[in-house]
């Protein structure tokens, strides 16, 4: 699986260019994403690189390349052509149509999640929340506040 992740790859990023869209120059490859997300492009200052789940593409080889590779690859496509662009939004779409794979955003393979998020109870003045621990620490060290979006109260720790 890890020879033909690149080399789906690379036949998305052909389809790509030959329909005129510039493709990144450099594009790494790493397979060591882990949970529930089976792919995910990423790039920090110029490096740009996919990450893929290989627990997710053993279990779903055929659909992983022919769907998940693809999917990853017009976000990096996106970004060379159109830096501001939202993630799934018609310019990724454009490309999907480009590269023959249907445009959906989540995929709907089976998996077990990597953890258990552990939640923490808050309340505003007309409902209950549950933070998880990022949000929750926030509030404690760093006084973030968070407000519900119905009453506009800010959120307490009950």
């Amino acid at each position: 699986m890890e020879h033909q992740i690149p080399e789906a790859v690379g036949a998305a990023l052909d389809a790509a260019k030959d329909a005129g869209y510039k493709i990144p120059v450099e594009l790494g490859i790493r397979f060591d994403l882990r949970g529930r997300a089976a792919g995910m492009f990423c790039w920090r200052g110029a490096e740009q690189f996919l990450r893929f789940n290989m627990d997710i593409a053993y279990n779903n080889a055929e659909h992983f390349l022919a769907q998940t590779v693809p999917h990853e690859v017009a976000h990096a496509v996106v970004r060379c052509n159109w830096p501001s662009a939202k993630g799934h939004g018609a310019e990724w779409k454009e490309i999907m149509a480009v590269l023959g794979v249907p445009a959906t955003r989540c995929h709907s393979y089976a998996c077990e999640p990597s953890r258990k998020v552990q939640r923490h109870s808050y309340k505003c003045a007309c409902k209950a929340w549950e933070l998880t621990t990022n949000r929750h620490h926030k509030v404690l060290f760093k006084g973030q506040v968070y407000t519900c979006r119905n009453c506009h109260t800010a959120l307490e720790m009950t």
